[in-house]
């Protein structure tokens, strides 16, 4: 093991599962009767959430709500996905958000990532490379796999 003695890494996730577990109880319990797309309408900027839905359908609707709501607020998004990305462009379109125009504006970004697992050089290396090329502006390539 690197960085410590078991007992302390199981001391550490202990603490962790009570700090998630209090963060979650707080949200969990104040807006307990509020639907999920309310709910994210309501968050002010430069917030971070999780939300567990387990209806896929609901899920993405919920996830395009909150891009679509920081995209209004000028905030940047990049969208990274192993889906196709004009499906992606469609499914936000149908969801109410012009993306043509984020695009254009450089506020929203969608990018189709390779499989880093299958990268030569590990997947360390392969996130390493993806993410360098996303930083420099450009959408990571397939060719990422190839090395």
């Amino acid at each position: 093991m690197i960085g410590g003695k078991f007992s302390d890494l199981h001391s550490n996730a202990d603490r962790l599962q009570q700090i998630k577990t209090k963060s979650y109880v707080a949200i969990h319990s104040h807006h307990m009767q509020m639907d999920p797309v309310e709910f994210i309408d309501k968050i002010s900027s430069k917030q971070h959430i999780l939300q567990v839905i387990t209806n896929q359908d609901k899920a993405k609707q919920v996830q395009f709500r909150f891009i679509r709501n920081g995209l209004l607020k000028k905030e940047h998004c990049t969208y990274m996905t192993h889906e196709s990305p004009q499906k992606i462009k469609y499914e936000m379109v149908e969801s109410g958000i012009d993306v043509e125009r984020f695009v254009a504006d450089s506020l929203l970004k969608i990018y189709k990532v390779p499989d880093i697992i299958k990268y030569p050089g590990g997947p360390l290396e392969g996130f390493k490379k993806m993410i360098a090329e996303i930083m420099a502006g450009t959408p990571p390539r397939e060719e990422l796999l190839e090395g």
